[in-house]
């Protein structure tokens, strides 16, 4: 354990925190609102379609 006397000496460093990291996170959020956005109301039709069945 380290006394009150101990600094600290170098970089903090979160793994998976970089830049490709982000942009791959931002591509899969942005693909799941798009598909989101485009099957609603395909699904919703649907839906409507098989309860008048």
């Amino acid at each position: 354990m380290a006394g009150p006397d101990s600094s600290w000496a170098g970089r903090a460093f979160v793994r998976g925190s970089s830049e490709t990291m982000c942009m791959l996170l931002l591509t899969i959020c942005v693909a799941g609102l798009q598909f989101t956005w485009i099957c609603t109301p395909f699904i919703l039709l649907l839906i409507l379609l098989l309860c008048l069945y």
